[in-house]
């Protein structure tokens, strides 16, 4: 962390500077309600709310979210390194941003999406109250990723992804389907239903799989990576219709006649990291923590067992999973 490295201006400083510089830089979104706000005329990964954001005030409760995991996974590394004064500031805006989303995003049975700032008050995106686009993936995962999300909100949470976003070609990103022009969303609602419109995403798909290991479901978690994975779609090739080797961008989702077909394929960085990420950190549970390796496996139950052999600072582990009595997880979960 103390190594010294350059900006782009020639000048240097240190690996933990250059952190906090970006730290204090991307917080500079979250609004006094403790949710981020998204630049005007864009959106935020949903970069087609093209509309969402007419004066720059419209809120993510993603973004928010994802800020909130990144200053809490900054924070326990600063709290190791000593810097008590970071890490006691990044908590504060943490716990800041929880309580923003809990206060104004929670819908009752789970999380609106987005506010946009073209009426007044915000119209929120991804709530009940909205006829089409009800609720948002991201909307979900990301507050139980960051641990934000209690405990009962976290089950309503992930009840409403299994009842809403589930299909047989995969998680969706948001449901229903919009079937007219929406003018505070923009161009995510101009597409036929289910052509990139409540259609399968799969950075979308591997978040929602580690939300669901996050919050003990292991069924959940392996339902929504078996129908999204590749190596299940790619056995209906007449349906899927590319190589079945590579994920596509997205897949067409089950409003639309062509339904299950991949799109716009070899996208290595859409579905290729997220998905196997998800799969062997949050499923198999094998994945690098501060303290050291954690082994938590959210298997399905008619495996007997499983062998991964994981590079680990400085050494191979290899290691051996055995289930006879066929459970998804340790009993103490």
């Amino acid at each position: 962390m103390n190594e010294k490295v350059p900006y782009i201006d020639g000048s240097q400083d240190t690996v933990w500077e250059h952190i906090k510089m970006g730290l204090e830089a991307s917080s500079m979104v979250i609004n006094e309600r403790g949710l981020a706000t998204i630049p005007k005329g864009v959106g935020d990964w949903m970069d087609e709310f093209t509309k969402i954001s007419k004066d720059g005030k419209a809120e993510s409760t993603m973004l928010a979210a994802e800020m909130a995991y990144i200053l809490k996974g900054f924070s326990e590394i600063a709290e190791k390194v000593g810097k008590k004064e970071d890490s006691a500031r990044w908590m504060t805006l943490y716990h800041k941003i929880e309580k923003g989303i809990n206060d104004y995003a929670w819908d009752g049975e789970w999380y609106t999406r987005a506010f946009s700032d073209r009426t007044s008050p915000p119209q929120p995106v991804g709530s009940s109250k909205n006829e089409e686009g009800k609720i948002y993936l991201n909307g979900q995962s990301w507050p139980i990723i960051a641990g934000v999300a209690p405990l009962d909100r976290k089950n309503k949470a992930l009840d409403a992804i299994d009842k809403y976003l589930t299909s047989d070609y995969g998680a969706l990103v948001f449901w229903p389907s919009y079937n007219k022009f929406v003018d505070y969303i923009g161009t995510q609602s101009i597409y036929s239903p289910g052509f990139r419109n409540a259609n399968i995403y799969f950075r979308p798909a591997g978040w929602a799989v580690m939300a669901a290991a996050m919050g003990g479901r292991a069924d959940l978690a392996n339902k929504l990576y078996n129908s999204t994975s590749l190596s299940e779609r790619s056995k209906d090739i007449n349906r899927y219709l590319l190589e079945p080797y590579a994920y596509p961008e997205n897949y067409i989702g089950p409003d639309h006649a062509r339904a299950g077909e991949g799109q716009f394929h070899w996208c290595f960085g859409e579905g290729t990291g997220w998905m196997w990420y998800s799969y062997v950190s949050y499923i198999l549970g094998v994945r690098a923590s501060l303290d050291g390796l954690t082994i938590a496996p959210m298997i399905p139950k008619d495996w007997d067992g499983y062998e991964v052999k994981k590079p680990f600072r400085g050494a191979i582990y290899e290691i051996k999973v055995k289930n006879p009595n066929h459970q998804s997880q340790e009993l103490n979960g």
